[in-house]
């Protein structure tokens, strides 16, 4: 946190930075192509629902230009800084909103679970939304009470592909670096990011990650639907 606040920055445009060159020079650069963020973003505050229970998740993009690379950390900091800043306006966000309810009340209008499904895949805005190179997920500073003395580290496991999941504990981040692959390179330059900017840092053993792979149930007659709560 010392050092995002001495570029006025945050964990999130920080690792958006360091993951920037990571992927510069992970990928081979070809004409026109362009390095993008994606960052989670929790909008519930922006739309007046900040003690909703509800999980109210969008995604906030970055673009950055091959040629950026060369830029420091804080220049790229500034960057996504600027893009959050801007994404997270009400209005974006009451408009993205409206669109998840649009797409909730189609799902709910459908007379069956095969056509809810169908139907879902191509109305949803998420599988609409742009296509990112790597992902930040900052879950955020958790008030952990009296067990944040004995807490060691804290890792989030999902499923994504150049995806870092942060947690924060009072002392040190706890970053999931997660590929789809066990090619270690990009963790690898991603360490050479932080050494660079002397960011002290260690890394654990690699861990294979298991999803559970859940179907929900066909109708066993068209008697039998299974019905989705509707989003409100």
């Amino acid at each position: 946190m010392d050092y995002a606040k001495k570029i006025d920055g945050s964990p999130n445009s920080v690792l958006a930075a360091i993951m920037m060159k990571t992927s510069a020079r992970y990928f081979p650069k070809k004409d026109g192509w362009h390095i993008s963020a994606k960052i989670a973003d929790d909008y519930r505050k922006d739309i007046g629902c900040s003690k909703s229970y509800r999980d109210f998740v969008r995604f906030i993009h970055v673009k950055y230009d091959w040629e950026m690379e060369q830029e420091s950390i804080e220049r790229l900091s500034q960057r996504a800084r600027g893009a959050i800043i801007t994404q997270m306006q009400p209005e974006n966000s009451f408009e993205w909103y409206r669109q998840l309810v649009e797409a909730r009340k189609g799902i709910d209008a459908q007379p069956d679970l095969k056509s809810k499904t169908k139907y879902a895949q191509k109305h949803s805005i998420y599988t609409s939304d742009a296509r990112d190179t790597y992902m930040v997920s900052y879950v955020g500073r958790t008030d952990w009470g009296g067990m944040a003395e004995y807490i060691i580290s804290a890792y989030t496991i999902t499923d994504g592909n150049l995806m870092l999941e942060v947690n924060a504990l009072p002392d040190k981040f706890c970053v999931t670096f997660q590929l789809l692959t066990k090619d270690r390179k990009p963790l690898d330059l991603f360490c050479d990011v932080l050494k660079e900017e002397q960011l002290p840092y260690t890394v654990s053993e690699s861990m294979v990650r298991y999803m559970p792979d859940l179907q929900l149930p066909e109708p066993k007659s068209k008697e039998i639907t299974l019905e989705i709560p509707s989003f409100t």
